[in-house]
């Protein structure tokens, strides 16, 4: 059966919801053309633009439906029923950088888990003089990074995006990451990048210190609590307050986006005003963290965020097991009591909230987050 044609459409927007970029996806038949037009601010009233279109064969519908699923949110099922039955799909909700499509099609793409890639490892050896042990090999969720043990007694993770989708911060976020002190993360020992220039993207390959403590659970939630000890919170409090008070230019959480996501979900319901910031690393969950040794993984994301947003975070992917939420309400308390503590504990339960709407599979966070949502308003509106 021929594939369905199918035109889908998303902008994206800066802090400030200037448009930077609209990206059109058009596929008639069996190919798939994608029409980027990028906006960059001028001092004149009209904003300049650059134009660009690419083609690309669409090796099967269930490849397409696959990328289609990831840009509509909606997954594949979903998708897959709809483009049997409309030849056009509406333009989409304008969403905000963290929902990029470029994002998505590059994860859509290629897939480290089941593409073959191993001239990329042979490179890899080449270039960090290292031999990589295929057999601990461990993906990342979306099938864009990859991590291997080597024989230096070292960890090397791998990841790759398109030529075009280059994303600055989170490309050089382990570097910049490096410079960090007094927090609990592996240490970056050498890197190196390189153009494929047969698959249209980049390398990178980070050699970093090897840390032995496995992630406290790789789906980022937990069903149970885990067995942490009292020097595991107070390791992480230590990283968080010293990862706190580091000065930095980036942006982990802006104001707008949050503003953005607690509207979509509630409305004008409280005021979105965040009156304290700090560093975080802004990507926090279960899967970002080990144990028994406490260690941070993943610096991609970390940026300044309203205060707490760190803890904010693992409380919310914490909402099934309810004994450890309140656990990491207490042991953070001092943060997350806080005003803007609030506001990022509430921009947790609108992502839940936003995304399960879209998508068909049940969320088990969903019922917590709505319920926690509602406390949270509550008090905020108190404190007006």
């Amino acid at each position: 059966m021929p594939t369905p044609e199918l035109r889908i459409q998303r902008t994206l927007h800066d802090d400030h919801d200037y448009p930077l970029e609209h990206t059109t996806i058009h596929a008639p038949a069996n190919h798939y053309e994608i029409t980027t037009t990028k906006h960059t601010p001028t001092s004149t009233s009209e904003p300049a633009s650059e134009r660009r279109t690419s083609s690309h064969r669409i090796d099967s519908s269930s490849k397409f439906v696959l990328i289609c699923g990831y840009l509509t949110g909606k997954g594949c099922r979903h998708v897959r029923r709809a483009a049997r039955s409309y030849k056009i799909l509406p333009e989409l909700p304008t969403m905000d950088g963290d929902d990029a499509v470029a994002d998505l099609l590059t994860e859509a793409a290629f897939d480290l888990r089941t593409d073959s890639h191993d001239d990329v490892l042979t490179e890899v050896e080449k270039w960090l003089g290292v031999q990589l042990d295929r057999s601990s090999s461990e993906y990342g969720r979306q099938g864009v990074t990859a991590g291997f043990r080597t024989d230096r007694d070292t960890w090397v993770r791998i990841q790759w995006r398109r030529m075009w989708v280059i994303n600055g911060p989170a490309w050089t976020g382990a570097e910049c990451a490096s410079v960090l002190r007094h927090v609990a993360k592996p240490d970056l020992l050498r890197s190196v990048r390189w153009r494929d220039d047969a698959r249209g993207m980049v390398w990178r390959a980070d050699e970093m210190e090897l840390i032995l403590s496995p992630a406290v659970s790789s789906s980022g939630v937990v069903g149970s609590e885990p067995v942490l000890s009292d020097s595991w919170w107070r390791s992480l409090k230590t990283s968080f307050a010293a990862l706190a008070a580091h000065k930095t230019e980036r942006v982990g959480m802006s104001s707008a986006h949050l503003i953005r996501r607690i509207k979509e979900v509630f409305g004008d319901s409280v005021d979105t005003t965040i009156d304290e910031w700090v560093t975080a690393h802004a990507d926090i969950h279960w899967g970002n963290l080990t144990a028994p040794d406490c260690y941070l993984l993943d610096w991609e994301d970390w940026g300044v965020a309203p205060r707490g947003f760190d803890a904010a975070m693992l409380w919310g992917h914490s909402l099934r097991v309810p004994k450890l939420a309140d656990h990491i309400q207490h042991e953070f308390q001092v943060d997350l009591t806080t005003r803007s503590g609030k506001l990022a504990q509430l921009v947790f339960c609108a992502n839940v909230i936003r995304v399960s709407a879209r998508r068909s599979e049940p969320n088990p966070l969903l019922e917590p987050s709505k319920n926690a949502a509602y406390a949270l308003i509550s008090e905020l509106q108190t404190r007006r």
